[in-house]
């Protein structure tokens, strides 16, 4: 029934009020059936209603108490239809706690779709979507940009290391966030930009991230600067951004026994580290006191 409703669509022969109608009545037969409810539920997606967009949720929870396993089709899927009434709800809010509530559930489900799936470019393109919506739609003070810009540039890094088919879309949405980064920062030069973030105070250990990053891609790995942007960053263990990008980077250099012995103590002064990724917190740990 999927395939051939799919068949329908790519040949446009029916028009979109009849296709809606035959996934109706095909839902009618199939409402057992989990994988027919999730492709149901990408039409009611396309529909774009919120009572739409709603029922979509619904049978998507429902499907998945229908799988003896958990599935990051059905996970994806949901956190992207939480964007979708993020997004509907924005444009009718003023104090936007609906279109917050939305966001922070599809966050949740996206970084469980991330472990579920790390290999695939949509574990981290419609991540990365939400969360460049989110800088430019909404109203955030400084640090609270560069947190959202930190984890876009470690999105875009796990992710080009990872995923290997479709990197396109990767690329494409490199392309969309450069252009964000260039509407905002007056068409300054970027480095410039981040030199310029780095003299205030209060941006400095956000501005040390990005700027690792950046020459991080710019030498196509890490380097001297990045190297002393590491020990700057020790400084900042007050900033929680920094203690959880020193942590990755510790757990990501462990054939070092000092990179060992600094994680250590991050993990046992700094709570947060597991409390926000604590998939990586035990792995980096279990890697460290293997070796």
């Amino acid at each position: 029934m999927t395939n051939l409703l799919k068949s329908f669509i790519r040949n446009n022969n029916y028009s979109k009020s009849k296709i809606n109608k035959l996934y109706d009545a095909g839902y009618r037969q199939l409402s057992d059936d989990p994988y027919y409810i999730l492709n149901y539920s990408i039409n009611l997606q396309t529909r774009g209603t919120e009572t739409e967009l709603k029922k979509a949720l619904d049978l998507l929870i429902y499907a998945e108490s229908l799988l003896d396993y958990r599935n990051h089709r059905f996970t994806h899927r949901r956190a992207i239809i939480n964007f979708e009434l993020a997004k509907f709800y924005f444009k009718q809010e003023t104090q936007l706690n609906y279109t917050l509530t939305y966001l922070s559930e599809a966050e949740s489900l996206f970084e469980y779709k991330q472990i579920l799936d790390p290999f695939s470019v949509f574990s981290y393109d419609g991540y990365i979507q939400m969360l460049i919506w989110q800088l430019e739609k909404i109203e955030f003070d400084d640090e609270e940009i560069l947190q959202k810009r930190i984890q876009i540039e470690e999105l875009f890094e796990l992710g080009t290391n990872a995923v290997t088919e479709r990197l396109e879309r990767l690329h494409n949405l490199k392309s969309k966030y450069a252009k964000y980064i260039k509407d905002n920062s007056g068409n300054a030069d970027y480095k410039a930009y981040l030199d310029n973030l780095y003299t205030d105070s209060n941006l400095r250990p956000y501005a040390c991230i990005l700027l690792y990053f950046y020459h991080q891609e710019k030498c196509n790995g890490p380097n001297q600067i990045c190297d002393e942007l590491i020990s700057e960053m020790e400084e900042y263990l007050d900033n929680n951004e920094v203690v959880k990008f020193l942590f990755k980077y510790y757990g990501q250099n462990l054939h070092k026994a000092e990179n060992r012995n600094l994680l250590f103590k991050l993990s046992k002064s700094h709570p947060i580290i597991e409390d926000t990724n604590p998939l990586r917190f035990y792995y980096f740990n279990f890697m460290a006191e293997s070796l």
